[in-house]
C-alpha cells in the first residue's frame, strides 16, 4: 500500500542519521499516497537523493507497492533482540498511509471547516472561513496535502502550506 510522504522522509531521515554508516548502498521504489507517480531513492551511506519520476506512472491495474534494497552490515543493538533489518522493516510499515492518519492530522489542526478566520494576503489580513481541511488539488505536487484550502471573502479560494499563525488566524470578534 502507499506510505505517507512526510512519515517516509522523517524516518529515512533517522535511519541514516543513526545507521548510515552501515548501509553501504540503498535504492527504492516507493508508492506515495497521492502520488499517481513512483517515488525512486537512491543512497550511499548517509547521503540520499529521492524524486518523483514524471516518467514513471503508477498503471491502471498495477500494484502500488514500495520496494525497498538495503546493502550494508546487519548488527544488533546494544539491548535490542532484533536484528537491523526488523527494525528497518518495522520502522517502514509504521510510514503507511492510512485513514486514521489523515484523520489525525485532521484533529491536530487550530482550525476546522466552517471556522470564521484571518489570512495573510499580501501585506494585510483579511476575513476568510476554512472550506477544506488536508486538502489535495490536481495541481499540487505529488504526495502534497495542505492544512487548509481557505475562501477570502473579499477574493477567491487559496490554500496555506502549514498552520501557521504566520498564515492564518482565528478572525476577531
Amino acid at each position: 500500500g502507499d506510505v505517507d510522504l512526510d512519515l517516509v522522509q522523517k524516518w529515512m531521515g533517522n535511519l541514516l542519521k543513526t545507521r548510515g554508516t552501515s548501509i553501504y548502498r540503498m535504492k527504492g521504489v516507493l508508492s506515495i499516497a497521492d502520488a499517481d507517480v513512483k517515488f525512486v531513492y537512491q543512497g550511499v551511506h548517509m547521503m540520499l537523493d529521492g524524486k518523483f519520476d514524471r516518467e514513471a506512472r503508477w498503471c491502471a491495474g498495477e500494484e502500488r507497492q514500495s520496494k525497498l534494497v538495503f546493502i550494508g552490515k546487519l548488527e544488533h543493538d546494544a539491548g535490542c533482540e532484533k536484528c537491523d533489518c526488523e527494525s528497518i522493516r518495522e520502522g517502514f510499515l509504521a510510514c503507511a498511509s492510512t485513514p486514521a492518519l489523515l484523520e489525525k492530522r485532521k484533529q491536530a489542526l487550530r482550525f476546522a471547516v466552517g471556522d470564521q478566520v484571518e489570512c495573510v494576503t499580501e501585506d494585510e489580513w483579511e476575513p476568510a472561513v476554512v472550506v477544506a481541511v488536508m486538502y489535495r488539488d490536481e495541481s499540487f505536487e505529488p504526495g502534497l496535502r495542505v492544512p487548509y484550502k481557505v475562501k477570502i471573502l473579499s477574493d477567491g479560494m487559496v490554500f496555506y502550506p502549514r498552520d501557521s499563525a504566520m498564515f492564518i488566524r482565528k478572525a476577531e470578534q
